[in-house]
């Protein structure tokens, strides 16, 4: 997970101040050309890397963890993990069918 953060936060760090620079000197014409380049690298790294490629192994890390606290922990470390990878589940899920 930290592996995909990175790659997307170096890609926003790289590619996005020269488009937003880019963007407030140029002409009309010019900004309708930045602006789906911006929008794209937008969905790529936030929707794309951030909202679903993370969301996916941290819901199954949380599953497999409270599968083990299950047999060896408290109840509520396991309600609890069971819960939040549930909603990682569901919000990966969701990202991918809208996306789709």
């Amino acid at each position: 997970m930290v592996i995909i953060g990175s790659i997307g936060a170096t890609s926003m760090a790289t590619a996005a101040p020269a488009l937003i620079t880019d963007y407030s000197t140029a002409s009309a014409a010019q900004k309708e050309a930045i602006v789906p380049a911006f929008a794209a690298l937008y969905r790529a790294v936030v929707l794309g890397m951030w909202q679903t490629l993370e969301t996916i192994p941290a819901a199954v890390w949380l599953l497999g963890t409270a599968s083990g606290a299950r047999r060896k922990g408290p109840r509520s470390v396991f309600v609890i993990l069971v819960i939040l990878g549930a909603i990682n589940a569901v919000i990966a899920l969701y990202r991918l069918a809208v996306a789709g």
